[in-house]
């Protein structure tokens, strides 16, 4: 004979199971497409306590500033992420790190080759949230931003 709270237990913990189980998906599945900033993400740059390239303020051209920060990720594991001016470059994702190497800015080369040092920068993805965070090089303490994808 069955209890029927041990059985409704068991079948609560199955679904709980079954839908975690379903919902990962692989890092670069998630990745690849369209990206914004997240609204926490700039809000936290314009409450005044300064923004990743200095005091904010909380003026209105710095909001919109961050409002339109985007970030695109092709399968060709190119990118562009665009701050004000489109930078461009290829991206490399090893479990849910994710580097993304600089190759232009607003149309001009990055210098490359021997003596130079590649402009990298690094992130991280949730798979499960399906957002990430990526860290601004050369840039104030507070300098991680914070996307999330573009619902299509």
């Amino acid at each position: 004979m069955y209890h029927r709270p041990t059985v409704l237990l068991s079948a609560a913990v199955c679904t709980a199971a079954f839908l975690v189980g379903c919902s990962r998906q692989e890092p670069k599945a998630v990745l690849l497409g369209s990206w914004k900033i997240r609204q926490d993400s700039v809000a936290e740059r314009t409450s005044g306590s300064g923004g990743v390239f200095g005091s904010a303020g909380g003026s209105k051209s710095t909001a919109d500033f961050y409002k339109n920060i985007t970030a695109d990720f092709r399968p060709d594991q190119t990118f562009t992420l665009t701050m004000g001016v489109p930078m461009e470059g290829t991206w490399a994702l090893t479990d849910n790190k994710v580097t993304l190497t600089i190759v232009s800015v607003g149309g001009q080369m990055v210098p490359s080759g021997p003596g130079t040092t590649p402009q990298t920068m690094q992130g991280e993805l949730d798979t499960l949230r399906t957002r990430f965070d990526i860290a601004m090089p050369g840039v104030k303490a507070n300098s991680t931003l914070g996307f999330e994808k573009v619902k299509k």
